[in-house]
C-alpha cells in the first residue's frame, strides 16, 4: 500500500472519536488495577481498537509497568494444551502477571474455553490486575458469552470507539497527501471527506484506489467524483441495534411467541445477516469476526434466508429496513 496506517498519535487525529479513550487509558498506564478495571474498548473494524492498546502497552512500559499481550486463539490453545498435560493451576498463574491485554475478544469461543476464561477474569479482578480489552461489538451483542461473563465485563469502563468526524476525516487525508508527496487541491479533499463517512483503514483504501487510477487525480474534483466508490453509511452496530427493537416490539411475527429463547436469538442473528449481507453489502469476513462463527455457517444461513426474504410475513419488515436507511442514503 502506498499510503500508509497510523503509527502514532499525531497520525490518529485526536479528536472526539478517540479522545476519551486516550485519556482513561493514559491514567490506567499510571496507576493500573485501581481504577477502570476493566476497561473494553469496543466499535465496529478499523476504529483504532488495536492502534491505541499498542499505544497503552507503550505507556506503561514507561511507567515500568510489565504486561502481556493475549489474542484469543493463543488463549484457547494455551488452555487446550493445560488439559493435556494436566496443568490448569500453571495456565491461570501465567496470566496473572502484568497487565492483561486481549484484542478481538469476540473472537473467543467454545464453552469450556469461556468457562475458564471467566474464573480467569475473576482471579484477576480480585488481586487488582489491570485488565483491557478490545472488542468489535458491545457486550450485550456477545450473545454466546455466558450471561455471567457478559455481566462482569459491563462492571467495567466501557468505551464505544467511532469513525472520525468531518475535521479529523480533512486532517486525515491532508496530511497522508503531504507525507506522500500527492498534490491535492483543498476543495477535493474536503470533497472526500465529506463523502468518505467511514474508518481511517477504509479511508486509506479509498485513496489508495484513486491513486492507482490517476496520481494527479485529487487535483480534480469532477474526475475524482466520477471514479468515486461511496462507502455505505450504515453500520453493522445500527442493522442489530434496529433488529432488536423492531423483533421486540413486532406484533406482526406471532411464530417467535412459540420459540424458545435460544431459537429466538439464533432468528434475530439470522436477520442481521440477511439485511447486512443483502442490502447494505456488509463483507462476510466481518459477519465472522463478530459473531466468531465460520463462514460456511454464514454462507448456509444467507442461503436458507432467502427464504426468509420471500415470507409475505416478514415482507413489512424488509420494506421498513428499506425505507429507513437504504432509500434516504442513497
Amino acid at each position: 500500500m502506498f499510503f500508509f496506517p497510523a503509527r502514532t498519535l499525531a497520525d490518529c487525529c485526536l479528536g472526539e472519536h478517540n479522545s476519551f479513550a486516550i485519556r482513561v487509558l493514559q491514567q490506567i498506564s499510571q496507576n493500573p488495577g485501581k481504577n477502570y478495571n476493566p476497561c473494553l474498548l469496543y466499535g465496529e473494524p478499523a476504529t483504532g481498537k488495536t492502534f491505541l492498546l499498542h499505544q497503552f502497552k507503550q505507556w506503561a512500559k514507561q511507567q515500568k509497568f510489565e504486561s502481556q499481550w493475549i489474542e484469543p486463539e493463543n488463549f484457547q490453545r494455551d488452555y487446550v494444551d493445560s488439559l493435556r498435560t494436566r496443568k490448569l493451576i500453571h495456565f491461570h498463574k501465567r496470566y496473572q502477571d502484568g497487565i492483561f491485554i486481549m484484542d478481538n475478544l469476540q473472537k473467543l469461543s467454545g464453552r469450556k474455553t469461556l468457562e475458564q476464561f471467566r474464573f480467569l477474569f475473576d482471579d484477576l479482578l480480585f488481586s487488582k490486575t489491570q485488565m483491557i480489552f478490545a472488542s468489535a461489538c458491545h457486550p450485550k451483542q456477545l450473545q454466546y458469552f455466558p450471561e455471567a461473563l457478559r455481566t462482569r465485563l459491563n462492571s467495567g469502563m466501557l468505551i464505544p470507539l467511532k469513525n472520525p468526524d468531518l475535521e479529523n476525516r480533512i486532517l486525515f487525508i491532508t496530511r497522508q497527501c503531504e507525507v506522500t508527496s500527492i498534490p491535492t487541491k483543498s476543495e477535493v479533499v474536503r470533497w472526500l471527506a465529506e463523502n468518505l463517512e467511514c474508518s481511517f483503514l477504509s479511508i486509506l483504501k479509498e485513496l489508495e484506489r484513486l491513486y492507482r487510477i490517476d496520481p494527479f487525480i485529487l487535483l480534480s474534483l469532477n474526475e475524482c467524483q466520477s471514479q468515486f466508490v461511496r462507502q455505505i453509511p450504515i453500520s453493522l452496530n445500527q442493522i442489530q441495534e434496529w433488529i432488536e427493537n423492531e423483533l421486540s416490539t413486532q406484533n406482526t411475527l406471532p411464530l417467535l411467541a412459540q420459540q424458545t429463547e435460544k431459537k429466538r436469538i439464533q432468528f434475530q442473528r439470522n436477520c442481521v445477516f440477511i439485511l447486512a449481507h443483502h442490502y447494505a453489502q456488509v463483507p462476510l469476513k466481518l459477519l465472522e469476526e463478530i459473531y466468531a462463527v465460520k463462514r460456511i455457517t454464514i454462507k448456509r444461513t444467507l442461503k436458507q434466508g432467502l427464504l426468509l426474504l420471500e415470507d409475505p410475513a416478514l415482507l413489512p419488515l424488509w420494506q421498513k429496513f428499506r425505507k429507513e436507511f437504504l432509500i434516504e442514503n442513497t
